[in-house]
């Protein structure tokens, strides 16, 4: 697997290489974010009322109580939720937080890890995890590192053994509005996730790049070469184009290359330029979104101001009508592959994230 394709995800149950991983953030002054997420983890699975009680407070105190250590959670109202809630938790109190970290983990320092350190997985000496453990707090990070692997193998947070870092692990516990915060992926299955999301978006002024992912992988199942022509020029022009209406961010060369795509156009040509913008939905923008009080509201089932249409005040646009008809082809797909036909996933959706979709 390449090098740049390597999520933390996919190494987060490797001893090894998180090992390592713990002394790129000691010596960069950012391990207490992967302690707090390791003991929230941990704390996933207590399901007595009593230790519960007792381990979200003790967790409380730790990070966010007046003489806690602190941990960069910029989102102030995650944190005032979690002060009304430390008196009564379950084991989701932690999870909305958590997420933020494993954001923080996986965008910001895992990507500089991954090229200062490398991935090799090569058995730490046991002479350099001694000197490493001397420095405060370590030892109790990787104490807390293989609690989390022993619990992640009795009680794996999915069925195809592949981590996820945000779900309840072992969930028995489905009355619970928040167990799950969800993947990406889920957007093609759930529309007033999708709708939540896409009011997200307009909040934070980049809703121009859903809105060319569903019309770009629409785009892509045009077989006539005239609408193909047709098609195209619209969306260069509707997103790309100097006149752009809702243009996306795209490097020069990305553009030029795209234009030479344009001469003669394929239903394939913008196929590189939605993987990219796949992408930044997906690193970007999908885990802030998440973690925010619109995701919030669009999980509990007694606020409907980000449903129906997508809000009080947004209309239904193109882009709705391009993700019905995106969503059709998935459901058409799915019915092709239980007749025996091939299918194929959205641009920037694998494989396996698409079995998941149309379960």
């Amino acid at each position: 697997m390449p090098l740049e394709s390597v999520k933390l995800e996919d190494v987060a149950t490797n001893r090894n290489i998180m090992i390592r991983f713990v002394s790129y953030l000691v010596d960069h002054h950012a391990i207490e974010n992967m302690r707090f997420w390791l003991e929230a983890q941990i704390f996933k699975y207590e399901k007595d009322p009593q230790k519960c009680r007792e381990g979200a407070q003790k967790i409380y105190d730790r990070y966010f109580g007046p003489k806690g250590v602190g941990i960069n959670v910029e989102e102030e109202h995650l944190v005032a939720e979690l002060e009304s809630k430390v008196k009564r938790p379950d084991r989701t109190i932690f999870m909305l937080v958590q997420n933020g970290i494993w954001g923080l983990l996986k965008l910001e320092c895992f990507p500089r890890f991954k090229t200062l350190e490398g991935l090799d997985d090569k058995e730490v000496p046991k002479k350099k995890i001694k000197v490493l453990t001397k420095k405060d707090g370590v030892q109790e990070v990787i104490d807390l590192l293989d609690k989390f692997l022993e619990l992640n193998t009795l009680f794996p947070t999915d069925e195809a053994g592949v981590f996820r870092p945000t779900v309840l692990p072992n969930d028995a516990y489905r009355e619970h509005l928040h167990t799950t915060l969800p993947d990406i992926d889920e957007l093609f299955k759930d529309r007033d996730l999708f709708l939540a999301f896409r009011e997200y978006l307009y909040q934070q002024l980049a809703h121009e790049n859903l809105s060319f992912y569903v019309e770009a992988v629409n785009f892509e199942t045009l077989t006539d070469e005239q609408e193909i022509c047709l098609r195209a020029k619209q969306i260069f022009d509707k997103f790309i184009g100097p006149q752009a209406a809702q243009p996306i961010n795209l490097e020069f060369m990305t553009v030029e290359r795209l234009k030479k795509n344009l001469s003669k156009p394929t239903n394939e040509a913008f196929k590189t330029v939605t993987e990219k913008i796949w992408k930044v939905l997906t690193n970007e923008w999908f885990p802030d979104f998440v973690v925010s009080p619109l995701y919030l509201a669009c999980n509990d089932e007694t606020i409907e101001y980000v449903k129906s249409d997508g809000g009080r005040s947004r209309k239904r646009s193109a882009t709705i009508d391009q993700y019905e008809s995106l969503c059709k082809r998935l459901q058409s797909e799915k019915q092709k592959k239980k007749n025996g036909s091939k299918s194929h996933p959205p641009a920037g959706v694998s494989p396996e994230k698409e079995k998941k979709v149309k379960e």
